[in-house]
């Protein structure tokens, strides 16, 4: 049996790490399928495959807001179906369990109904929770994409939500495993609790630096970047010090990474753009009184849990209509429990 793990964040790397050593998996049986160009510098050693490019074709199948995509594109359909259950039928032929932190992207669909697929496991990806798509209900317009325009198709589906329920593709019920055991809501049948590793780091930080945290808002199509922008280059305005760190997020690109160190500048102070392939979650874990300024990534909610001074300051993205549909419903940094070792 195989253990396939989709992974594009540190905070999914770690997750998998802590599945791994909880279920005593042998390395030989897990393989990891990156994405988003996603890169770190542990010292591991598993099998893995990066498909940033074929899961973000993926988006384009069908509807997406967030690639501004619409049509249903039935050759793109047919091609990433094939791709990856060829994968499949080289790499986990004998069987496989599946990991995705929700069922909503369409990769994770293809995947979890093949049938080689044994059973499809959730693992936590973000700190802040998503209220809203806590749920295995499907809205009415989805429902009537999914029986109009997919005609019932047994691969893929649309849905809002993060869970299955009895009339989509893949419908048995779910086990969650994760760091918070809240972050699920009560929606998994089941909740496993897991810890993420201890690793030292290579790197060597000045705590008494600020740290701006910044998330993929534009690029996941949360935010217009016109008013993202103009928030970031308040909060420097507000928060920066002579010498300061920056935290992207693996979405921004380098003319965006370029824009808003260009605020330091303007101010003449120093910034220091951290290194991407460190989990900035174990910075987070062996460091302590770290200051943190930002917006609403998940980065603060985790510091703010592992007793850091962390500043949000939201309320810069409120005006926009787009981040306020996007963040109803999500957790807030004043109601963040703290850690438990």
């Amino acid at each position: 049996m195989k253990h396939i793990f989709l992974i594009h964040s540190h905070t999914l790397l770690l997750t998998a790490l802590g599945v791994i050593a909880k279920e005593n998996i042998h390395k030989e049986d897990v393989i990891f399928i990156y994405s988003r160009s996603y890169k770190h510098a542990l010292p591991i050693d598993f099998i893995f495959f990066d498909f940033s490019t074929e899961i973000e074709d993926t988006f384009y199948i069908m509807l997406s807001w967030s690639r501004r995509h619409f049509l249903l594109n039935k050759e793109n359909r047919n091609r990433s179906v094939y791709f990856f259950d060829k994968f499949i039928a080289e790499n986990a032929a004998v069987g496989y369990c599946l990991y995705v932190c929700q069922l909503q992207a369409y990769a994770n669909q293809i995947l979890a109904t093949n049938s080689l697929c044994q059973e499809c496991f959730f693992i936590q990806e973000g700190g802040r929770v998503m209220a809203p798509l806590l749920t295995g209900h499907i809205s009415w317009f989805y429902r009537l994409y999914n029986g109009i325009v997919l005609k019932g198709d047994k691969r893929l589906w649309k849905m809002g939500n993060w869970f299955p329920n009895k009339k989509t593709p893949y419908n048995r019920p779910i086990i969650a495993y994760a760091f918070d055991k809240n972050y699920f809501g009560n929606m998994p049948q089941e909740i496993r609790v897991v810890k993420w590793p201890k690793v030292d780091l290579d790197i060597s930080l000045d705590i008494n630096r600020p740290i701006f945290v910044l998330e993929g808002a534009v690029e996941l199509g949360q935010v217009e970047s016109s008013l993202y922008e103009k928030a970031v280059k308040r909060l420097v305005s507000e928060f920066a010090s002579e010498k300061n760190y920056i935290k992207f997020h693996p979405r921004n690109g380098d003319i965006a990474k370029e824009k808003y160190k260009s605020f330091f500048y303007d101010k003449k102070v120093e910034v220091e753009e951290l290194p991407m392939d460190i989990p900035f979650e174990l910075i987070l874990t062996n460091l302590e009184n770290l200051k943190l300024y930002g917006f609403g990534t998940s980065l603060l909610f985790y510091g703010k849990a592992l007793g850091h001074q962390v500043i949000s300051r939201e309320e810069y993205l409120l005006s926009s209509v787009r981040y306020r549909t996007y963040v109803k419903g999500l957790q807030t940094l004043d109601c963040v429990s703290i850690m438990k070792e």
